[in-house]
């Protein structure tokens, strides 16, 4: 039925369609057609095509109703109060709304203030401030690092240093990382520019890698010298002079012609039968007179087995090599420490020597009593015996005081069987067992028990010796004033605030070239370390050495190691207090790396202090 008047529109729709419209985002894509009021009463079979990109041609829309056309770049509208807005967003529009600003727009006191918030809408916390630029400081620092960040996507030799150490700073006043503020403050203080490293290169920071190699090149030098005095060496005489030449004007050894060089005379040397025997000759007496002043043999070749090793890795530049250059058992060896572990304590079967040793003397009729103990120090463990809640203090030598034996009647007992041939092949009794009998047959027949009891007779004397030092106990907390026992967090962070402990701090710290600089052993050995220079008590003198003994092989960590905390591990191992059962293995193993670096001891000298009291 038709309408008998015309359709006049409701106020509301009238009112809408005419009122101004909220202004639409530049950035988003145009309409593909106009806001024309009219419909279709079917759907065409051929849709009209509308262009992809509408121009000044584009139909315009009747006068009066609320239109959007497209004039070349510009979006055209008639809506009232909306103003003209851009189609494109060009690159000069992005570096003016991003890019740095100028200093006029810096120093502008009307600029904005500009907070950022963050908000764990899962967890429903309040609005946490992250940041906020109000200053002309904080706009021109912002604008100092757009500028770095432009120049170092666009410029491969950009020297990214300032860039980095400005990163570390926004990451220690986000809120984020908080708890990694100190590690922050150590990555941002190992960041130098190429000027600053070359600076130091020059200055030579490092004395004792400057001491080590001169020493390496008066050894090389006199070895050189004594090929020259060498009748048979007559034919290689023109290549050690050019080796020695190379060796005075130059101190580039990394050289092609320098290693070039030194191919060239060891090939020749080893093709020489008499050197080469010479040399084995001088190695062999070399390890007797070391023999006869007391040197361990496994310690040796231990030792020997080292210097090996830092051949084969001389050449590594980076862990693919090492990788390469070494079988995965001697890989992990390296990387964990773990053949070090075993240093002051008994060699691989000594628990089943002891084993055997107990049922001889139940053969022969021991000591009751000496046996029991023999027993008990076979069946001892110190891990498992270990107070409870302490598992990350309390080392595997390090037992519990309470379970000391008394080595002196063992002791006694093994000498005199040991010192006694007519003891030891005493007939066993007719009533003995078959089973026991038989296995005493079979431990006297073995051609080396009698060297087998005096190294258990030297093993527990030396574990006599240990528990019969002279010791001091540790001093009282309640008798120390208030100053020396604030809790050693509070003391590391008024360290990590005082000028002169952060310097003392960053001269403890280790730092080794990529890949090793990643090594968690390292990270480890730094955070003890300055733990013991706020005070080595019991607890952080253990940790101290557990974090050594996994870091010391890592490579050129012994180089590393400065004066200061060479004398702060020395002296921490070196205190006889109860607790300190291992002193002396301890320091044999300091001493014989202080010995690899050249150093004949800790760089403080005992008598130093002695002196100084």
């Amino acid at each position: 039925m038709a309408l008998s008047r015309a359709y006049i529109p409701p106020r509301a729709l009238i009112h809408t369609l005419s009122g101004p419209l909220s202004p639409r985002c530049f950035l988003a894509r145009p309409l593909p057609s106009h806001f024309l009021r009219g419909k279709h009463s079917k759907h065409p079979k051929h849709p009209p095509k509308y262009p992809k990109h509408p121009t000044d041609k584009s139909p315009k829309p009747p006068q009066g109703l609320p239109s959007v056309r497209f004039e070349g770049d510009t979006i055209v509208t008639n809506i009232p109060g909306m103003p003209e807005m851009r189609q494109t967003f060009t690159d000069e529009d992005f570096e003016k709304t991003l890019g740095p600003m100028s200093e006029e727009a810096i120093n502008d006191p009307r600029q904005p203030v500009i907070n950022w918030y963050e908000q764990d809408l899962d967890q429903g916390t309040p609005p946490r401030l992250r940041e906020r630029i109000a200053t002309p400081e904080d706009r021109r620092r912002h604008s100092e690092l757009w500028s770095m960040m432009m120049e170092d996507m666009s410029n491969p030799d950009y020297d990214r240093a300032h860039l980095e150490r400005r990163l570390c700073d926004d990451m220690m006043n986000d809120p984020n990382f908080s708890d990694l503020t100190e590690e922050l403050k150590w990555i941002k203080s190992t960041i130098y520019t190429r000027e600053e490293q070359k600076a130091m290169d020059e200055r030579g920071d490092n004395d004792g890698e400057q001491k080590m190699e001169a020493e390496m090149k008066m050894v090389a030098q006199d070895g050189l010298e004594a090929l020259l005095n060498e009748p048979e060496m007559i034919d290689v005489q023109a290549d050690v002079r050019e080796l020695q030449d190379r060796m005075l004007t130059s101190d580039d050894y990394d050289s092609d012609e320098f290693l070039e060089a030194m191919e060239n005379l060891e090939a020749k040397l080893s093709a020489k039968p008499g050197f080469m025997e010479k040399v084995a000759a001088m190695e062999e007496k070399e390890r007797q007179e070391q023999l006869k002043s007391g040197k361990n043999p496994d310690e040796l070749d231990r030792m020997t087995k080292d210097i090996e090793l830092i051949d084969r890795l001389s050449g590594a530049e980076d862990m693919e090599d090492v990788e390469r250059l070494l079988s995965p058992k001697e890989l992990q060896r390296m990387m964990s420490g773990d053949e070090l572990a075993s240093i002051g304590t008994s060699p691989d079967g000594l628990n089943e020597l002891l084993v055997k040793m107990n049922e001889v003397m139940k053969a022969m009729g021991g000591d009751k009593e000496i046996q029991d103990e023999l027993e008990a120090l076979i069946n001892n463990d110190p891990i498992k015996d270990a107070p409870k809640g302490e598992p990350a203090l309390i080392e595997s030598e390090d037992d519990d005081p309470d379970n000391l034996f008394n080595y002196g009647r063992i002791s006694d007992e093994i000498v005199k069987y040991a010192k006694s041939k007519e003891a030891i092949f005493t007939p066993v009794d007719e009533n003995l067992a078959p089973e026991l009998k038989a296995k005493v047959d079979k431990i006297m027949q073995d051609p080396d028990l009698l060297q087998k009891l005096e190294y258990i007779q030297k093993f527990v004397q030396q574990a006599k010796h240990k528990s019969t030092i002279t010791v001091h106990d540790a001093p009282d907390p309640e008798t120390l004033p208030a100053s020396e026992t604030t809790d050693i967090q509070k003391q590391l962070a008024i360290a990590r605030s005082t000028p002169e402990h952060i310097a003392a701090l960053a001269a403890l710290r280790v730092r080794l070239p990529s890949p090793f600089s990643i090594s968690p052993a390292l990270k480890s050995f730094n955070q003890a370390i300055e733990l013991a220079y706020c005070g080595a008590t019991d607890s952080v003198r253990r940790i101290l050495w557990r974090s050594y003994m996994k870091v010391r092989t890592l490579p050129t960590f012994l180089a590393n190691l400065s004066d200061d905390a060479w004398d702060l591990l020395y002296y921490s191992q070196a205190v006889t207090w109860s607790s300190n059962r291992n002193r002396e293995d301890h320091i044999k193993v300091l001493l014989q790396d202080l010995r690899r670096v050249g150093k004949d001891g800790p760089p403080t000298h005992p008598s130093t202090l002695a002196s100084n009291q």
